[in-house]
């Protein structure tokens, strides 16, 4: 779910590269949809992807390694949705746990972008809707902020057989 003022802002003349930061809905229908809206204002549309290397506990417990190869695996399957979809991806990173200092990092290594696109799940429960990652980085970068809400069926590791199926891309 996105407005037209953000997708207008989000094809404005700033740039060609948008930034595209997600975990659990990284090749969600609604993000691969709002990629869409963004090329198709913006032919020469190029996108970067970053998944946080968010700490995966499972029960009081986890490693980074962990951490890092659930990132690498929403990647690679996010980068085929987005790619398949006729979307160019210029770069894809696993990136810092905080989606926040995440995407600093980026903006501190690549420059500006024309968005920042936070993609996140419509559940309530989700960890960054609770550390208000949207408001953070709209406050922090002084870039416009396009949000993409993806229904909960299409998040997470239950929604990975399916995007598997349709990207061609093999779950770990």
């Amino acid at each position: 779910m996105i407005t037209q003022t953000a997708l207008a802002a989000a094809a404005a003349p700033a740039g060609n590269n948008h930034l595209i930061v997600t975990h659990q809905t990284t090749a969600s229908d609604a993000l691969v949809q709002a990629a869409r809206e963004i090329a198709v204002r913006d032919p020469k549309a190029e996108f970067t992807l970053i998944i946080p290397a968010v700490p995966m506990a499972r029960g009081l417990t986890w490693t980074e390694g962990e951490s890092f190869a659930v990132a690498a695996r929403a990647l690679r399957l996010g980068r085929a949705a987005l790619e398949q979809a006729g979307l160019k991806v210029a770069t894809a990173f696993v990136g810092d746990e905080s989606p926040v200092e995440a995407i600093a990092d980026i903006l501190l290594r690549d420059g500006p972008y024309a968005t920042i696109i936070v993609s996140t799940p419509s559940s309530s429960f989700f960890r960054w809707l609770k550390l208000d990652v949207e408001s953070r980085v709209r406050r922090r970068f002084s870039l416009p902020v396009l949000s993409v809400i993806a229904p909960r069926d299409q998040c997470g590791i239950a929604s990975s057989a399916n995007i598997a199926m349709r990207t061609g891309v093999r779950p770990l």
